[in-house]
Formats: C-alpha cells, sequence, structure tokens
C-alpha cells in the first residue's frame, strides 16, 4: 500500500496532534507531506491514537526500538510511548527493511538517505575529510570536529552568521559544509512546511539547534576571540605553530 493523498492538515491544530512532543511532531509532520522518505520519532504507543494518526496523515508506523515508557504531554495526560520509525509507501518500507538486514559498513549511508539528507553531507558525514583540510590543532577544539562546525567557527571569527536555514536541522544531520545548495534548499523546504503547519514544532527545532549546533560554535568562536586569534590564523593554525 501506498499513500499519494494529501494528509488531512485539521489534524495539526487537533489536542491528540499537540499531545505529541513538538520535535517528534516536526519528523512525523515532514514525512506526511512528503518531503522525507522517513523519520524517527516518539510518539504514544496507543492503537487508537496511531491508528488516527496514520489514517488522517496517510503514513505508516514500524515499531524500531526502545522500552514502552510512560511521559506526561503538553495537555497533562500520561500517555505510553514508544520509538517509531515513520514511513509513507511500500517502497520506502522495503528499503528499510533493507536497511536494517544491510551489510553494517554502509549502514550510515543508507539510513541517511531515508532520512532525507543530501548524498554529499552523506559521504562526508560517512567519510570525513577535515583531517585532511584542517590543520591538525584546529581539530582539537571540537567534539565533532566536522567540515560545517569548522567553516561556522571562522565565519563568526568574522562576524558573520550562518545562514538561518542550519536552524532546521535534524539531529544526527550534518550538512558537508556552510554553503551545502542541497542542504539549504532542503531546510528552506522543511522551514516552510513547519512554519506553514505547525509553528510550536518550527519554534521548538530552532531552539533545539541553537543549543545543540550555535552554542557550541559561539563557545569556540569566543575562546577563540579570549586569545586574539584571527579568522585566518585559526585556519592556517599559524598561532598554534
Amino acid at each position: 500500500m501506498q499513500f499519494k493523498d494529501t494528509p488531512n492538515r485539521e489534524i495539526y491544530k487537533t489536542s491528540i496532534w499537540k499531545s505529541i512532543n513538538p520535535t517528534d511532531r516536526a519528523h512525523i509532520l515532514l514525512v506526511a507531506e512528503g518531503v522525507k522518505p522517513m523519520a524517527y520519532a516518539d510518539m504514544s504507543d496507543l492503537k487508537d491514537i496511531k491508528d488516527y494518526i496514520s489514517k488522517e496523515l496517510k503514513l505508516f508506523f514500524v515499531e524500531a526500538r526502545g522500552r514502552r515508557a510512560w511521559y506526561k504531554t503538553s495537555v497533562g495526560i500520561d500517555l505510553p510511548h514508544r520509538v517509531y520509525t515513520i514511513y509513507k509507501s511500500d517502497k520506502t518500507l522495503r528499503l528499510i527493511q533493507r536497511l536494517w538486514s544491510s551489510n553494517r559498513s554502509n549502514y550510515q549511508d543508507r539510513e541517511g538517505e531515508l532520512l532525507g539528507f543530501p548524498k554529499c553531507c552523506r559521504k562526508e558525514y560517512s567519510n570525513p575529510t577535515y583531517n585532511k583540510r584542517f590543520n591538525g590543532f584546529i581539530l582539537k577544539f571540537f567534539r565533532r570536529p566536522y567540515t560545517f562546525l569548522i567553516q561556522a567557527v571562522k565565519m563568526f571569527l568574522e562576524g558573520r552568521e550562518i545562514p538561518k536555514e542550519y536552524l532546521y536541522l535534524m539531529p544526527s544531520q550534518t550538512p558537508c559544509s556552510v554553503e551545502c545548495k542541497k542542504s539549504l534548499n532542503l531546510l528552506k523546504v522543511w522551514r516552510e512546511l513547519l512554519r506553514k503547519y505547525d509553528p510550536e514544532a518550527a519554534k521548538t527545532l530552532e531552539e533545539f539547534n541553537e543549543y545543540n549546533v550555535l552554542r557550541e560554535i559561539k563557545e569556540i568562536t569566543t575562546r577563540l576571540k579570549e586569545r586574539k586569534i584571527t579568522s585566518v590564523q585559526f585556519e592556517k593554525g599559524y598561532i598554534f605553530s
């Protein structure tokens, strides 16, 4: 079975929808709107709720992992939750099943493809090139020294900021560079849909990335500025030689 119909967007106004964590709502909404093939989301384990969301949003749930847990929702009700894999078509399900039975060597790339991440970004995440591109001392400033983060710090040192689209990154999503057009175009679509249909989910995703992405960039930038390290020195590693 494959859902091709437009989801019933009235569901985004309901108390059942609001009972889902806003970040998880963002994942579900983007799959329902057909701009992400698959997503992971923590949501109610109650059959009636799952069936209702599945029917109205024209999508499916497959149990992914984790034990059942009880959470208090924003509407004040305790509901049992599980982590589900969400998808919209049989084709995606077949790819998910192939992923779960695949060789672990290419698991990250296949999973990233199903999550909707661009090929160039998946490649950089799986086989990072930062060790070849940046001075070794620079990398010590980062817990996860991906090219995107290093470039972002350099921009902040120059008094510039990264594009606002990056406030709509999903957890584990790592662009191959700050200027990745495929990422920016994708995130622009995600941003517009979330702002249009679920502003609260959009705002929560922004706050998530402000804390988990921008905070690290700003903290590293502040430490470098305190040591009077310029962007040129940072990029070339002059200050450390």
